[in-house]
């Protein structure tokens, strides 16, 4: 596709810098899309997976961070801010928690790639830990163009109602975000704009534009009794 593109419309091959530069993309195109089947591959082989895992958050986000950041090195515009308590508590869940960090910044690295400008784009990800409450909450804000709500609200397509994202790939990794939140009882909450965070604020690449995704994850994982399965899989009575 990306060669038709630079081919169309025109009866010579274009000069060689231009044809290996096109091919470079292509290259990298099919190795992040290569990365997404492992990371499919990966979830489905954890999901089935018993037992209890703790989870250094701070750890797996920094080490998230610098996994996209390899994967999508042809746009080093694409900025990331981290805000993370250094006595940011642990958290107990699932198998597939771990892959949580991952998956999550997925989405606005694509959304990102997918609509890039000149100017770049901003990623920031902030934590927070209420121990009082026993819960944790990842805030993570960017400022792409294309705000993430815009296909939550409006699906064009078949299949989108499950599948909303800003890009094809990034698809994939909100499916995952969601079930797995659900999965641990959490709540994810998607608003438009980059939020008080405002990875650019008024002086940003495309003011007032982007997503902020809400993620709020109990401490510890409590397994629901089974009244409450019964109740999640037959609704209320009436």
């Amino acid at each position: 596709g990306t060669l038709k593109e630079g081919l169309k419309g025109s009866t010579e091959l274009p000069p060689r810098e231009k044809l290996i530069e096109q091919l470079d993309r292509a290259e990298r195109a099919l190795l992040r899309g290569h990365d997404v089947i492992e990371d499919a591959k990966e979830y489905k082989r954890v999901s089935g997976q018993a037992g209890l895992h703790t989870v250094p958050l701070a750890q797996f986000i920094e080490e998230a961070v610098k996994k996209l950041q390899k994967r999508f090195e042809d746009f080093p515009n694409i900025k990331v801010i981290l805000n993370l308590p250094e006595n940011l508590p642990p958290v107990e869940g699932l198998a597939t928690l771990p892959l949580l960090p991952l998956n999550l910044l997925a989405i606005p690295f694509w959304g990102l790639a997918a609509s890039i400008y000149p100017e770049g784009g901003t990623i920031m990800v902030k934590a927070l830990a209420d121990t009082q409450r026993n819960h944790v909450e990842l805030i993570v804000a960017d400022d792409t163009a294309e705000p993430l709500r815009k296909y939550l609200e409006n699906p064009n397509r078949v299949g989108d109602e499950a599948f909303p994202t800003r890009s094809r790939h990034g698809a994939f990794y909100y499916f995952v975000v969601k079930k797995t939140v659900s999965d641990h009882y959490g709540r994810l909450v998607v608003l438009d704009g980059p939020g008080p965070l405002g990875p650019k604020g008024s002086e940003g690449a495309n003011p007032g534009k982007g997503t902020t995704m809400l993620v709020q994850l109990p401490l510890k994982y409590t397994p629901p009794k089974p009244e409450e399965i019964e109740e999640k899989i037959l609704g209320n009575p009436p």
